[in-house]
């Protein structure tokens, strides 16, 4: 089966089903996008079925007014494809789940962001059995590379990449849980071996947290808060942390078997490069880049710059009971005595945020984001431009900048 239209045919298959299918992702990869085409093109095919499409691209709606148009939509006797965005963040989560597998004319996709089979609520977990999860992970190197070497437009590789915007895989199934749990010892064992790590307690909880959270959503270190008077300090868990985010770009991890290594790190944003995934040889510190970042540094490489990774750590922000540590991954790009700060976002609507967090070196500073945004100077005085458009003409659009 085709790896980019699997997904598609999964999620078809499983409207028989009658089941909650749940497509899970980090944050940025296009879930949302990709069920909304999907769904689309699905009741278009087939008009006896009807769509329904519900807190798309805004906050969650409450359970209740899900279920309400869910009881009108099965009453009228056709059957309803039922789309609902950030499906996990509903209220009453589980007893929605129960409703809508009840209702005979209803099918129902939602997309998350979260791996929700391994919250550690209740709630969230006690229904794992009645739902089909679905995992939407980010395109490969080589499948990337297949997109960029077709003779399509460059637009086009963009509009392909928004739309089947994943590699999907259907996560393990229940009986393959021991050998996950070997692959987290071994990797645990390796961090704290190579990294002389000697609480080997704080780093199975930090990994675990990681996991839990399907990786640090939009660059985004997760940290608890102290719980108790021993409880660490801010330096130790985040030199545990950075091991835990440095061990992903050391090759020896990626020789456990990569079908459990990808449900162990859930679906990854970030992925770990190795040999296969590094042909440009990438700097280590590249080990929390997508695919479409890898883009960029590619286009950089081809157009003659040297080029060098700059992390920045922003002010910490905090948000109930976590401190979220963020941190800002672009590139310092020279070429003829000149320099310039390449950065990447997945909207436009973060530039402001970038604009005043970022590096404030004096360097031109350049935006590169996913949707097709006109290029344009903002404000704060950085260039905004699309990917397709910087992927076209590389760092020649500096010359646009004033």
């Amino acid at each position: 089966m085709n790896q980019r239209a699997s997904l598609k045919e999964i999620l078809t298959k499983g409207l028989e089903s009658h089941q909650v299918q749940i497509v899970q992702g980090c944050v940025g990869l296009g879930k949302t996008f990709f069920v909304n085409e999907w769904a689309r093109s699905f009741v278009q095919d087939n008009p006896l079925w009807a769509l329904n499409l519900l807190s798309i691209g805004t906050e969650p709606i409450k359970a209740q007014d899900i279920y309400d148009q869910a009881i009108r939509a099965d009453s009228s006797g056709k059957r309803t494809l039922l789309i609902v965005d950030n499906i996990d963040r509903v209220d009453h989560f589980s007893a929605l789940i129960n409703s809508l597998n009840s209702l005979p004319n209803i099918s129902c996709v939602g997309t998350s962001d979260v791996n929700i089979r391994v919250t550690e609520s209740q709630e969230r977990t006690h229904f794992a059995d009645r739902c089909i999860f679905l995992n939407f992970a980010p395109l490969s190197y080589n499948d990337y590379l297949s997109l960029l070497n077709r003779n399509d437009s460059q637009a086009k590789m963009v509009g392909d990449y928004l739309r089947d915007g994943g590699i999907p895989s259907v996560l393990l199934s229940d009986n393959r849980a021991a050998a996950i749990l070997e692959v987290r010892r071994r990797i645990l064992h390796f961090v704290s071996e190579r990294f002389h790590l000697s609480d080997y307690a704080l780093l199975a909880e930090l990994f675990d947290s990681y996991c839990r959270f399907g990786g640090f959503p939009k660059n985004e270190f997760v940290i608890e808060r102290p719980r108790s008077k021993n409880d660490h300090s801010y330096n130790t868990i985040l030199k545990y942390t950075s091991a835990l985010s440095a061990c992903f770009a050391i090759s020896e991890l990626t020789r456990v078997n990569a079908d459990y290594f990808i449900a162990l790190h859930n679906s990854p944003t970030y992925m770990p490069l190795d040999s296969c995934f590094n042909p440009v040889g990438l700097p280590p510190q590249l080990h929390i880049l997508n695919s479409a970042t890898v883009a960029i540094y590619n286009r950089l490489i081809a157009d003659g710059c040297a080029v060098s990774v700059s992390v920045v750590n922003r002010q910490p922000r905090e948000n109930g009971d976590r401190v979220y540590r963020q941190i800002e991954t672009g590139f310092l790009v020279s070429k003829n005595s000149r320099t310039w700060f390449v950065t990447f976002a997945f909207d436009d609507g973060t530039r402001g945020r970038k604009a005043m967090e970022v590096l404030r070196n004096g360097f031109p500073k350049i935006i590169v984001v996913l949707p097709e945004v006109p290029m344009q100077m903002t404000s704060e005085g950085f260039l905004l431009v699309s990917l397709s458009t910087f992927l076209k003409d590389g760092l020649s659009i500096v010359k646009k900048m004033v």
